[in-house]
């Protein structure tokens, strides 16, 4: 019987891992979206789309679908998602995996203010700034849209991948539609353009946004960096990786296993472990599996 695994999806990292794991017969996947992205993104493996329901909508789909493995791969800032995943797969006792892109650092070359969130980033503008604010659609949503109406003194520059649904903008504010990722020389026509003096944006990691930073430091273009939430830190009992490959060759053949109903192993003999249920090897529940990602404490830039 193939191993059920739930991807929540929404990133470049779960599509590369969705790729690797197609091809597996012994994996039976799929990716679940939010609406928005199931329009502008191609995964290989069975598509869902909507909501859960929160913690106990999705622990009700997990035990309906009978998903052995839930893959937390969603954005670093989507701590609600992860927190509800968290709580999901502690209800119902399933394995719960997280892709976590590591965050980018200060180089010599930036100009980089932390900040906590987005208020205190609006916070720190001066006036006059005309700010490309790289925080996708969500600033615009209702409950944000107060920090712009409110900064009426500077020029708010929003790139979208989706511009439906966005209502009436405050006049200081213009959306500007991505049809692709862009590179460097092309993210720095496009600073130079708006004459941009100030870059608003989550430390969400990745190469995609990598590009964005590279043109600010070549002009010299100030940076509000706002730090990842602090309750999306804490993996809540889950394995924590930060590569797409890492994890896939986990799944695929790494110490821990599912729920082989045999007690905790030692390493050599969790090797020849074979679950009767499952083509893959696997080992019981707190074999003392390390996380094979270290979480940074250390003091951020």
């Amino acid at each position: 019987m193939a191993v059920r695994l739930l991807v929540l999806a929404g990133t470049a990292e779960a599509r590369e891992l969705c790729h690797l794991l197609v091809a597996e017969p012994a994996i039976d996947v799929t990716a679940s979206l939010a609406g928005l992205l199931a329009t502008n993104t191609s995964y290989p493996v069975t598509v869902r789309t909507g909501g859960f329901g929160g913690a106990a909508g999705l622990a009700t789909f997990l035990r309906s679908s009978k998903v052995d493995i839930l893959v937390d791969a969603t954005h670093p800032f989507a701590s609600r998602i992860s927190l509800n995943a968290a709580h999901a797969a502690s209800q119902t006792d399933t394995t719960l995996l997280r892709l976590v892109r590591p965050e980018w650092r200060k180089r010599a070359s930036d100009h980089w203010t932390d900040c906590l969130d987005v208020q205190e980033a609006f916070d720190l503008l001066p006036a006059r700034a005309r700010v490309l604010a790289a925080l996708g659609s969500g600033l615009l949503r209702q409950s944000s849209r107060h920090r712009l109406r409110w900064r009426a003194d500077i020029r708010v520059i929003v790139r979208v991948f989706d511009s439906s649904n966005l209502g009436k903008l405050s006049d200081n504010c213009t959306v500007v539609v991505a049809t692709r990722l862009a590179d460097l020389a092309t993210e720095m026509k496009f600073l130079r353009d708006r004459r941009i003096t100030h870059l608003v944006c989550r430390n969400s990691g990745g190469r995609f946004g990598q590009v964005k930073l590279d043109a600010a430091a070549a002009l010299g273009v100030p940076v509000l960096m706002i730090r990842r939430p602090l309750d999306n830190l804490d993996p809540g009992g889950a394995l924590v990786f930060d590569d797409s490959r890492k994890l896939y060759e986990f799944i695929m053949g790494a110490e821990r296993r599912l729920d082989c109903n045999h007690e905790p192993v030692d390493d050599e003999t969790a090797t020849k472990c074979t679950d009767s249920r499952r083509s893959l090897p696997c080992v019981g529940a707190n074999a003392g599996v390390t996380n094979p990602v270290q979480k940074d404490t250390s003091s951020r830039t």
